[in-house]
């Protein structure tokens, strides 16, 4: 919808989708994140897995959730720029 609404030059309502979208994103997401990272372990001792071996994979969602909530964040933050006309911003071209 955004891609419309900037090919009719309507800016600002683009925008507003954007925002309704990270909304969205944190709302929905950061539930199910925090599930993923705080439930794994028990889920890996329910399926017989050892203690050692439910460790590992907590470890590694702890980091995989992390990475998830800075790239959904910086997206949205380079879909705003982009929206408005500054990406070169978030790309590093440009004139100073």
């Amino acid at each position: 919808m955004c891609s419309h609404e900037v090919g009719w030059g309507n800016n600002h309502l683009a925008r507003h989708y954007v925002q309704i979208t990270a909304i969205a994103y944190i709302l929905l997401a950061t539930p199910f994140l925090g599930m993923w990272c705080f439930g794994i372990d028990d889920v890996m001792i329910w399926m017989g897995m050892g203690e050692e071996v439910a460790r590992i994979p907590l470890e590694y969602t702890r980091i995989v959730v992390f990475h998830n909530l800075i790239d959904g964040f910086t997206e949205g933050v380079d879909s705003l720029l982009d929206l408005t006309g500054h990406e070169w911003y978030g790309t590093g071209r440009g004139s100073c």
